[in-house]
């Protein structure tokens, strides 16, 4: 198994706390079905599925021999004027899961390039029929489209487009989320429809004569989980059909069984003029995505253009050899084990699973749809994000990968899932969600704050000590410096021990995480790693004057619930 690096400052990560996760890495150095496994041999059940991208369970033989074979066979061939033909296979296998009508395959290296992909195709489109005045886009709020500049433009996360410009010619329809009116939603709430009608107002605003495309998510699932209103995409649809605007249905996270069939547009019975993709399509093991586009869009364009190349777009890895055999092997495994069906089979017994979470003081709201789940925590007033964040580590801690988008859980197993691990996957999150019991926070104890960090101060801890007598020692070894921790010595004699038990002490920890650690260099013995106990967490601490090991129990209260 791969041991942890010994730098990590090379590597810039991209949507991550850099500073804070270099202070406290957590690492997957294998994978295995429904299970990730960190660097020192510990298991942990993946709740997300990846990053919503491995529907069908980790390290599947057919698809890593399929990879291995392409390698060996056809590292790299060109789909500009060339071509091999997995890529003609895999495309025509995947059209005949594509809503009908669907069946021109364009592909991509990621859900960022579909989405650029297919707006520029509805630009392209628009011009070659002689509707080059239809330059606008419209988005959604909370809406996700990846993270290059048509994407972000569309999209309706505030994070992603502050710090960068936009498209000219966007406009956003609303979110379709109401707290009042939708809240513990099973499926597709009641109200919400009539969002929709918005849509009319912006082309009374610019001119349905200036509008080339609608770009939505049928489930918005990066801002939240968040279905879409009954009749909401229904309208979408006749209003987009009515104005001769190109509807685009973002379903690089809905696609490939996620909402109970092939694709979320099959699921709500509202079928697009085009389909971004990725994730699913190769189980996540290579990169690719692709947009399926209605073949009056492909006819549209081709038989319009002059002699030659017909759309001035493309990837330098579109449709590459071992993504296109990663992707035929994906969707052999998803028809041969009726993956597809099984996800829609097992959505009742996952929507009890995760609404039984509701009576959790900390769960605002859960929302369910297909076998994706969306549990909404209270947030803290001065600090937007922060329950979901220490959820988030709190579940890693404890064996459960899930998903933190602000303070919402967001949850999307492998489609292989059984009926076990969505208990556990429920089990797990009710820990770190709800307080210890009374009896488990020890005696009432003298308190001492440390506050400070190795390097980057991002690591803050409260430690309950019978004493003022605390060492932090910020060490400079080459390890110590690699996991960037405070060093907090508590001399043995300031333990208050609980009674009948000689080697027990009671710690309250912030939003630090307590580790295990010897440093063969500078022989400072310190915290590290907790692992979970019935009552709270168990560490050991290293005496730093004897070296002899006691047992702590230690409990957390790092604003997951309402202190």
């Amino acid at each position: 198994m791969t041991g942890m690096p010994n730098d990590l400052s090379a590597f810039w990560m991209p949507f991550t706390d850099n500073r804070g996760y270099k202070a406290e890495p957590r690492m997957f150095a294998k994978a295995k079905g429904m299970h990730y496994w960190t660097p020192d041999g510990r298991q942990v059940l993946d709740g997300t599925g990846g990053l919503w991208c491995v529907n069908a369970g980790h390290c599947r033989e057919p698809i890593t021999q399929a990879i291995a074979e392409a390698a060996g066979e056809l590292d790299f061939a060109p789909t500009f004027q060339l071509a091999h033909p997995s890529v003609f296979r895999l495309a025509t296998k995947l059209a005949e899961i594509t809503p009908e009508g669907l069946d021109r395959i364009f592909f991509t290296n990621s859900g960022s390039e579909s989405v650029d992909t297919a707006l520029k195709i509805a630009l392209a489109y628009q011009r070659s029929i002689g509707q080059g005045t239809r330059t606008r886009l419209i988005g959604r709020q909370r809406g996700y489209h990846g993270v290059n500049f048509g994407g972000v433009s569309v999209g309706g996360i505030v994070g992603n487009r502050r710090q960068f410009l936009s498209l000219p010619g966007v406009d956003h329809l609303s979110h379709t989320y109401n707290a009042e009116h939708q809240s513990f939603t099973r499926g597709q709430p009641e109200w919400g429809a009539h969002l929709a009608d918005e849509l009319e107002g912006l082309i009374n605003l610019h001119g349905a004569e200036t509008i080339a495309a609608v770009i939505v998510e049928p489930m918005a699932g990066s801002t939240g989980v968040l279905p879409p209103p009954k009749g909401y995409l229904e309208k979408l649809r006749a209003i987009t059909r009515k104005h001769g605007i190109l509807l685009i249905f973002d379903e690089v996270i809905t696609g490939f069984g996620r909402v109970g069939a092939a694709f979320a547009a099959q699921a709500f019975g509202v079928i697009p003029d085009m389909i971004t993709m990725a994730k699913g399509l190769t189980n996540g093991a290579v990169p690719m995505g692709a947009v399926a586009c209605a073949e009056f869009i492909h006819d549209g364009i081709v038989d319009n253009a002059a002699p030659g190349i017909e759309l001035f777009h493309g990837y330098t890895y579109s449709g590459h050899p071992l993504a296109a055999a990663a992707g035929l092997a994906t969707l052999g495994i998803y028809a041969d084990e009726g993956l597809f069906e099984r996800g829609a089979a097992l959505a009742e017994r996952w929507a009890d699973a995760i609404h039984a979470l509701r009576d959790l003081d900390v769960v605002q709201d859960i929302r369910t749809i297909g076998f994706v789940a969306g549990v909404e925590l209270r947030a803290k007033p001065d600090a937007i994000g922060a329950r979901g964040k220490a959820v988030f580590h709190r579940a890693f801690d404890d064996g459960l990968l899930v998903r933190a988008t602000a303070d919402t859980i967001a949850l999307s197993p492998p489609l292989i899932a059984s009926e076990a691990d969505i208990g556990e996957i429920a089990d797990k999150l009710r820990r770190p969600s709800s307080p210890p019991p009374e009896a488990a926070r020890g005696p009432a104890m003298t308190t001492m704050k440390v506050e400070g960090g190795c390097h980057c101060g991002m690591v803050r801890f409260e430690a309950y000590v019978d004493g003022p007598e605390v060492e932090v020692l910020d060490c400079d070894c080459d390890i110590c410096r690699m996991t960037g921790y405070l060093h907090l010595i508590v001399p043995d004699s300031k333990f208050r021990l609980t009674e009948g038990q000689r080697d027990t002490a009671t710690y309250r920890f912030g939003t630090g995480r307590a580790r295990h650690i010897f440093c063969t260099q500078c022989g400072i013995k310190s915290f590290y790693r907790p692992r979970s106990h019935p009552e709270g967490i168990s560490i050991h601490w290293h005496c730093l004057d004897e070296g002899h090991g006691l047992t702590a129990k230690v409990v957390e209260f790092d604003g997951v619930y309402p202190a």
